[in-house]
């Protein structure tokens, strides 16, 4: 071991605590996940190719109890042996319960935007209004108690929230190094059910494009889930109508509120026969679909840097098309991985043009986006998550 500093992450969600648990133990430190409660998606198995659950991983009773009944002593407990805290989710609400205050904070957008704001239905407040009032408070009371919220440069509407929130003070404009790149290969992907059906798909087809963000464009329109997915589709609908013959392919997944919609405007637009729906799978077969991949697809609503489809589709080697205002993030950064920002119908379909008339371009950029990936999504915040423990291991050892 390179240490015995011990170190305990709080929470799964979109995977990314296993990812950084794992990174962190191939660096020699005794990292360990607790899970809480975790859609089926996002426990450990789904993005892992291993058939069983390491002895790392343990199950925390703190959401099953809650936070209203989940008394201070018993959080204490459940963390006395760890030196070390990064946590997700609500984990900043329990530990500001028990007067823990957590060495990193991870978030993943809700646990903020969500989590941190409690407005009552009723007057005089229901018991049950009353308990999530107060959670949301320990929940900001937590995050901002944190001693770094390690989280990238986002748009400007949620970098006002979080001015709102007072959660700048300790912002480390970085993520966690949120994917564990050293198991997506294809020996692992054989593992995989997705696996001889990916390829035969990818044999039928001369262009593949793979949109796997959640659905979101009927719903939720004014709020930061907003995903615009209606644009893609329409704009390849445009690309279809313009190369009639093109062996080209749509790969979505049922995912989001809305996909039932996406898969009626499908139908309206007359392009069912170049489109595929998957359903709702694991991370680790997702990574399978995206290997087959020429373009990756993500959000084309707000402008982002980073989020989780973005980082799959840099760690599968594949170019990337989203929507980023360059000069919100250029000053977090020495340079931004390469891409394709598009936010209309038209920018999109002359997007699918420009793969399709030239590959060898997009393939460069997929291999130009896997370099930045390991040097800003991996290697750097792995370097920033070793100061920081280090930095306390000095500390624990004088006092």
């Amino acid at each position: 071991m390179k240490n015995n500093m011990k170190i305990a992450c709080i929470g799964n969600m979109n995977n990314f605590l296993f990812s950084v648990t794992r990174n962190l133990r191939d660096a020699g430190y005794d990292a360990h996940l607790f899970l809480v409660e975790e859609f089926g998606h996002f426990l450990p198995l789904s993005d892992s190719y291993d058939e069983k659950l390491p002895d790392y991983i343990h199950q925390l009773d703190w959401y099953e109890i809650g936070h209203w009944k989940k008394s201070k002593e018993s959080i204490i407990e459940d963390l006395k042996e760890f030196d070390f805290i990064i946590g997700t989710d609500l984990s900043p609400a329990f530990l500001a319960k028990a007067g823990l205050v957590m060495d990193i904070f991870t978030p993943h957008g809700g646990d903020i935007y969500h989590y941190c704001y409690y407005t009552f239905k009723h007057f005089p407040p229901k018991k049950y209004e009353l308990g999530a009032w107060w959670r949301s408070r320990q929940q900001r009371t937590g995050a901002r108690n944190a001693k770094c919220i390690m989280m990238d440069q986002l748009n400007q509407s949620f970098e006002d929230i979080m001015d709102k929130l007072n959660m700048q003070k300790n912002r480390l404009f970085l993520n966690a190094p949120y994917i564990y790149p050293e198991q997506y290969n294809e020996e692992n992907f054989k593992k995989s059910n997705e696996y001889k059906k990916s390829r035969e798909i990818r044999g039928k087809y001369d262009l593949v494009f793979i949109h796997h963000s959640r659905h979101v464009w009927k719903t939720h329109v004014e709020t930061l889930h907003y995903k615009a997915n209606d644009r893609i589709i329409k704009g390849f609908a445009k690309f279809i109508e313009q190369h009639p013959n093109s062996k080209s392919l749509l790969i979505m997944f049922e995912y989001g509120w809305d996909f039932e919609e996406s898969k009626k405007l499908v139908i309206d637009l007359g392009i069912s026969a170049n489109i595929l729906w998957l359903p709702l799978m694991n991370r680790k077969d997702v990574m399978v679909w995206l290997s087959i991949a020429d373009l990756g697809i993500g959000e084309v609503a707000n402008s982002w840097l980073s989020y989780g489809a973005v980082y799959e589709f840099l760690c599968s080697k594949k170019p990337f098309l989203g929507y980023r205002i360059d000069i919100d993030f250029k000053d977090k950064y020495p340079e931004l991985y390469p891409m394709i920002s598009a936010n209309t119908v038209d920018l999109i379909a002359d997007a699918f043009n420009d793969v399709f008339a030239n590959p060898e371009k997009y393939k460069a950029m997929g291999l130009e986006g896997y370099e930045w990936f390991m040097k800003y999504a991996v290697n750097r915040p792995m370097n920033e998550l070793v100061r920081m423990i280090e930095e306390k291991k000095k500390k624990l050892i004088a006092n």
